[in-house]
């Protein structure tokens, strides 16, 4: 009901690439993970070729967030290749009752330019 906010149903990757660049977050919650794939054509995502449109979807200082099921040291590395500022959180899936399946948060931000 935020009338700052619009929610679109398409291809990720398709909306980015024709979108105005600017995006000051990208959230994801797509698959297990980078390396767990439900839908095998969503390893688009992942690879450099992906990173790079999302990358440049993000205005400078923009922020970037994957949840995954499990760590994925590979895919840290790639976020950097790509140009990213990565970090990895783990957290459990009760929050503060410490319970649960841990999940795991890429945190991919664009830099600011120097």
């Amino acid at each position: 009901a935020d009338p700052r906010v619009t929610v679109i149903v398409c291809d990720l990757l398709a909306h980015l690439t024709h979108a105005t660049p600017g995006f000051d977050a990208l959230i994801l919650d797509v698959d297990n993970g980078p390396e767990a794939f439900t839908v095998a054509a969503n390893q688009r995502l992942y690879a450099p070729t992906g990173l790079a449109v999302m990358f440049e979807a993000l205005r400078p200082g923009g922020v970037m967030v994957l949840w995954s099921a499990f760590r994925a040291p590979r895919f840290e590395r790639l976020l950097r290749d790509a140009g990213f500022i990565a970090s990895t959180t783990t957290a459990r899936a009760r929050g503060a009752v410490r319970k649960g399946a841990r999940h795991t948060l890429f945190k991919a931000v664009r830099p600011l330019p120097r």
